[in-house]
């Protein structure tokens, strides 16, 4: 998980995750970090609608990876909007 925080994640963002004890190392070096228990899933209903409206929306692009990310913002356009 330390390279694909490191890599992606801005020092400034601010994060929510759930309580699980590995992650809680990174409390330190991401000061907007917010660890919260998953009560068996009910109080993450954002992320279901991420996976949710993901899996919707790559049924209808195309094959093509040439255009990946204009699809991308049009995804995040759409789940924006919400």
């Amino acid at each position: 998980m330390k390279p694909f925080f490191e890599d992606h994640i801005s020092k400034e963002a601010e994060i929510k995750i759930d309580g699980l004890e590995v992650l809680k190392k990174y409390k330190k070096s991401y000061e907007n970090l917010r660890q919260v228990k998953s009560n068996r899933g009910k109080n993450i209903n954002a992320l279901h609608r991420i996976i949710m409206t993901m899996k919707s929306w790559l049924r209808g692009i195309p094959g093509s990876l040439s255009y990946l990310q204009p699809y991308l913002d049009e995804y995040m356009l759409i789940f924006n909007r919400h």
